[in-house]
C-alpha cells in the first residue's frame, strides 16, 4: 500500500494548485464583469 501521508501531501498540493487557478479565474471573471458594467 502507498504511504498515506505522501498521498495526503500530493492531494493538498493538488488542491493548492486548483485553489490558485480558481482564484485567478475568479479574478478574470470579476474583471470581465466590471468591463461589462462599463460597457452597458
Amino acid at each position: 500500500m502507498e504511504d498515506p501521508f505522501r498521498t495526503v501531501g500530493n492531494l493538498s498540493a493538488l488542491f493548492k494548485d486548483n485553489r490558485n487557478e480558481a482564484i485567478s479565474i475568479m479574478g478574470k471573471v470579476a474583471e470581465i464583469k466590471t468591463n461589462a458594467k462599463i460597457i452597458t
